[in-house]
């Protein structure tokens, strides 16, 4: 872990793995992996040549398995479900300045447009 205060944070984004960089249908499994998404190694690639710490953020345990299929596909990134930056004594959610899930719904300041989000 490194010195939060101290040491230069490099810009880090936190990407879900199912759904967001690969093909996702349903669950079928920790052994099935779906094809990567068109543009989504290019995308992780241009993220790695601006500088970003790239973590994969997946509800999946396996993470040599997961880290395995991605080098085989040749999908970049740094680390799964950690961020080394991670600011000392905080709770298991990754820290990043952005999360990129196909799930969120992202937050502008009104409870009432979530709602209308989330209840459509």
């Amino acid at each position: 872990m490194c010195n939060f205060e101290k040491a230069p944070k490099p810009k880090t984004i936190a990407i879900d793995l199912d759904g967001t960089i690969l093909e996702y249908d349903g669950w079928k499994g920790h052994s099935h992996f779906g094809k990567p998404l068109p543009g989504a190694r290019e995308a992780l690639q241009k993220l790695k040549e601006e500088g970003f710490v790239i973590i994969i953020w997946t509800t999946r345990g396996d993470r040599e398995k997961v880290a395995r299929y991605l080098k085989e596909q040749g999908i970049p990134f740094d680390y799964i479900n950690e961020n080394p930056y991670q600011p000392p004594d905080s709770s298991n959610k990754i820290y990043a300045d952005y999360y990129v899930d196909d799930r969120a719904v992202e937050f502008k300041g009104d409870w009432q447009e979530v709602l209308k989000k989330v209840l459509r």
